[in-house]
């Protein structure tokens, strides 16, 4: 939504003393292709919460049985979803698997989304991509270097730039209150398990 809509870019637009909407009229979810690489635990979640938004949605997972038609291939997943949310694991197969081929393959004027692992992505290819004008915008929960020197990423400096419409947040995507109560909970159980 963030993405879609510029909610970080028109933010900082008013934090500025501004109050001009024009340039930040964005898009709907509504009517949407939603594509989503990987259709393991997150993936079926993340096909359930747009349950209700009036969207047509295609999944992608070559180790997953998926019955429905929203199974696809990822160059058709690729090629008519208007926002790809990745959900994979880092494997030999998957790491980098995000470069300029795959961007070229995607739809003129659509998002990513990564809330999956960093080094599912090359982080250049994304710029390039974002400056040729064909993905509109990148948001990602994680980057290939997260534990590293973030001052130092590539990414990370051209999000500064608003214009560029691309959302960082740093892995907070299990992080509540709730989320980390239940982990703790999980693990509690899984240690008395195994003693």
């Amino acid at each position: 939504m963030s993405l879609l809509r510029f909610i970080p870019t028109s933010f900082h637009s008013v934090k500025d003393g501004n109050w001009d909407y024009e340039p930040y009229v964005g898009h709907q979810v509504k009517g949407k292709t939603i594509g989503i690489v990987g259709y393991g635990r997150l993936g079926k979640i993340m096909k359930r919460l747009f349950d209700g938004w009036e969207v047509d949605i295609l999944v992608t997972d070559p180790y997953a049985r998926i019955t429905d038609a929203s199974g696809v291939s990822l160059d058709e997943l690729l090629d008519k979803s208007d926002i790809v949310f990745l959900h994979t694991h880092v494997t030999d197969e998957t790491r980098g698997m995000v470069d300029d081929e795959f961007l070229s393959q995607m739809k003129q004027g659509s998002y990513l989304v990564n809330t999956a692992r960093g080094e599912l992505v090359d982080e250049d290819a994304i710029i390039r991509s974002i400056e040729q004008g064909h993905l509109k915008g990148y948001g990602t929960d994680v980057i290939k270097d997260e534990f590293g020197d973030i001052q130092n990423s590539k990414l990370v400096e051209f999000s500064i730039n608003p214009n560029n419409n691309v959302v960082i947040t740093p892995h907070i995507g299990g992080m509540t209150i709730e989320g980390q109560t239940k982990a703790y909970h999980w693990a509690v159980d899984k240690f008395e398990d195994i003693k």
